[in-house]
């Protein structure tokens, strides 16, 4: 059973006034239970962009992705709330309709305790380290026990 998969995904990005810029050509791949698999290329190659269409933040232009609802994802710059804290912005994913029939704050300080910052839980982003905040951003994205996680730089 494939966890993800595309068949001649593409995607151009459209600037009025300039010849389109085809991103990705035609990328096929498939990714099974418990594989791990890194896209690897060069700074402007696509790779964010493939991830973002992945992840279901934006559209390709054309091609067929197969995933599972429930993905976590890492952003490459972190994208955590200033005004949260790190406890806030684990859990933020959980803080809609969809999950609030479950407490999640037990699930959200094991995974800060997992990527150890217990002593940080009340702290804001802007009180962190870079690499404080990468692992505040891999709790966050594992707080719904998603099937699959996309991250975007190594993690």
């Amino acid at each position: 059973m494939v966890v993800l998969g595309t068949i001649d995904l593409k995607k151009k990005f459209r600037i009025p006034g300039q010849k389109p810029i085809e991103v990705l050509k035609g990328v096929n791949f498939s990714v099974y239970p418990g594989e791990k698999i890194a896209i690897v290329g060069r700074s402007g190659s696509g790779k964010s962009t493939l991830l973002n269409i992945l992840g279901g933040l934006i559209r390709p232009t054309s091609g067929t992705i197969t995933r599972p609802k429930n993905i976590g994802f890492v952003f490459q710059q972190y994208h955590l709330m200033n005004e949260l804290t790190v406890l806030e912005n684990v859990m933020l994913p959980v803080m809609s309709k969809k999950f609030r029939d479950t407490d999640y704050t037990k699930r959200a300080k094991e995974l800060i305790a997992m990527v150890g910052l217990s002593d940080r839980l009340n702290h804001l982003p802007t009180e962190l380290s870079g690499g404080e905040m990468q692992r505040v951003a891999l709790a966050r994205a594992l707080i719904t026990g998603p099937e699959l996680v996309l991250a975007d730089e190594p993690t």
